[in-house]
């Protein structure tokens, strides 16, 4: 039978930002933990939101170029 590595991690190495990140992280308490996580969830869906944007954009651009040659 198979038998995993002892040293061998299922999760992929931090790098020295990370770390910092999760070491300042944890000493915050729960309540602003919260927080900061609520915050980056906003940011991120606010990223996709303009990825959105600008592809909505392209395809406008691309349609009226079309409509105009026709």
């Amino acid at each position: 039978m198979y038998k995993a590595d002892a040293g061998a991690s299922t999760t992929p190495e931090l790098t020295p930002r990370q770390r910092a990140l999760v070491e300042l992280f944890e000493a915050l308490s729960e309540d602003r933990q919260r927080e900061i996580l609520a915050a980056l969830e906003d940011k991120k869906r606010l990223d996709q939101v303009n990825r959105m944007e600008a592809d909505l954009q392209e395809l406008r651009a691309a349609f009226k170029k079309l409509s105009d040659s026709a």
